[in-house]
């Protein structure tokens, strides 16, 4: 239980908290739809599998498989995990991750609430709290089948507990604050980055430098320690059981080529900051949250906790320049700059006060706004998912056209392999070689490569709007 100082803030943070939740009961049982599909479906497989075939926890399954078992590396699959755990209660429905994601989200709004109000008052905690919670940006991930909401829910648990070690002391709690780091680190590394702001703290806090130095050299190196260890533990799988879905794999090794674009820079520095991050109707906030912060040195925590971020954001520019999730950890010190001058707002008089209550209320339709273009159809899904059982046996490995790797193996619920670009028989030949039982198009098969009349039998068989063809080739 929260107890507040002011009555108006326990107000304006539960207010947001409940027009969060409730904006995300919109279809809340839809499958992987819209913006970045590809990467909820393969979430969501892994989901799957484990409720499916094996609920080992460090051998997560993806689709993309081939004739394999389909154990591969991940990030630490804890939201996947939780998700199959709760599908044997409540079967294996998609509101069980969304509701996961959304519950993720609000104990992060209620951990980052926690850590402002030690930092910088219960006043600029509770604004802040409305403008993290309507980010476009975690407003709209906030509903996705993903885990990065529940990294960022990890990183805001480590940030209040590092900030009660710092105030009050105590061991116990910076090692649950190293947990949680690590958690979120294990999810996508690039919360690591709070260990600079981390620092910061620790040298305001503490009479001596030295002993804050070696706490946070000590901290450091356990939380990217065991980090590491379970990144090299989820390449040893990929070696073990030659699975191609590897996160953050080889493009780690070319960072240095996005740094040469202006795309880049376009994005980070000018259109995710406004857009995404912040969003166009609280932008009047953050600018004048930026402009009072210049005489309170407290804020400097926020400002070394955004410049970590972008410095994080430099050794994967692949992934934080191309798929805006990535980008997570910087709205919440963004967050609390708008915060602050939504505060410094509401305590004026006259105009300036109704502004900030009309920013406040404004938020969540701007949020709304930015991400509606997101959310895209569902129907394939059900027509696939309704009639695949009618043709194909559950054990039976498929090749299926798509232009991602996750999709359509997904909705069908079956194992093998993507066939992206032009179907040719020689493109497949390889997949049937390995055992391929069917071959599934978006269209007929007189509209491909005819040398695969040769392979398949050429009756139809419809799943959804799909076109299913039995391999003959190798009976």
């Amino acid at each position: 239980m929260i107890i507040f100082d002011d009555k108006k803030n326990r107000y304006i943070l539960y207010a947001g908290l409940l027009v969060f939740f409730l904006l995300h009961l919109y279809r809340l049982n839809a499958p992987p739809n819209g913006y970045h599909q590809w990467r909820e479906s393969d979430t969501a497989a892994i989901t799957l599998n484990y409720f499916q075939e094996d609920a080992n926890f460090f051998q997560p399954r993806c689709n993309q498989r081939g004739s394999g078992e389909g154990i591969t590396g991940s990030e630490l699959p804890v939201y996947n995990y939780s998700g199959a755990m709760l599908y044997f209660v409540f079967g294996p429905h998609h509101f069980v991750p969304r509701l996961l994601t959304t519950a993720g989200g609000m104990l992060a709004i209620l951990f980052f609430f926690l850590a402002v109000r030690r930092l910088s008052g219960e006043d600029v905690a509770a604004w802040s709290s409305v403008t993290l919670a309507f980010s476009p940006l975690f407003f709209f991930y906030s509903y996705k089948i993903m885990p990065d909401v529940w990294m960022l829910l990890f990183l805001m648990m480590s940030l209040y507990l590092f900030v009660r070690h710092t105030q009050e002391g105590g061991w116990g709690v910076l090692g649950v604050s190293a947990a949680a780091l690590i958690l979120s680190a294990c999810i996508k590394p690039l919360g690591l980055s709070l260990c600079l702001p981390m620092l910061l703290l620790l040298y305001r806090e503490r009479d001596s430098r030295t002993k804050a130095g070696l706490t946070m050299f000590g901290f450091v190196i356990v939380t990217f320690g065991l980090t590491l260890l379970w990144y090299l533990y989820a390449r040893h799988l990929n070696e073990l059981h030659g699975s191609p879905a590897f996160y953050m794999g080889h493009l780690l090794e070319i960072f240095y080529r996005p740094l040469g674009e202006i795309w880049f820079y376009k994005k980070l520095f000018l259109q995710w900051p406004f857009e995404l991050w912040i969003g166009w109707t609280l932008l009047p906030a953050f600018v004048y949250g930026c402009y009072r912060s210049v005489r309170h040195q407290a804020t400097r925590f926020y400002l070394v906790w955004i410049v970590a971020a972008y410095i994080a954001f430099v050794p994967v520019s692949h992934h934080s320049g191309s798929h805006d999730y990535y980008t997570l950890i910087i709205v919440a010190p963004l967050a609390v700059l708008s915060g602050f001058g939504l505060k410094l707002l509401f305590e004026r008089t006259g105009w300036r006060k109704y502004l900030a209550v009309a920013l406040a209320v404004i938020a969540p339709v701007g949020a709304c706004v930015r991400v509606a273009p997101r959310f895209g159809l569902q129907d394939k899904y059900d027509a696939i998912r309704s009639t695949v059982d009618q043709v194909i046996e559950r054990d039976e490995l498929v090749m299926v056209e798509e232009s991602t790797m996750a999709i359509r193996l997904y909705q069908l619920n079956r194992h093998g392999w993507p066939v992206r670009g032009d179907v040719t028989l020689d493109g497949v030949r390889g997949m049937i070689d390995e055992g391929a039982d069917w071959l599934v198009l978006d269209r007929p098969l007189g509209e491909y490569d005819p040398q695969l009349a040769g392979a398949v039998d050429p009756r139809a068989n419809r799943i959804g709007p799909l076109f299913a063809y039995r391999i003959t080739e190798s009976d």
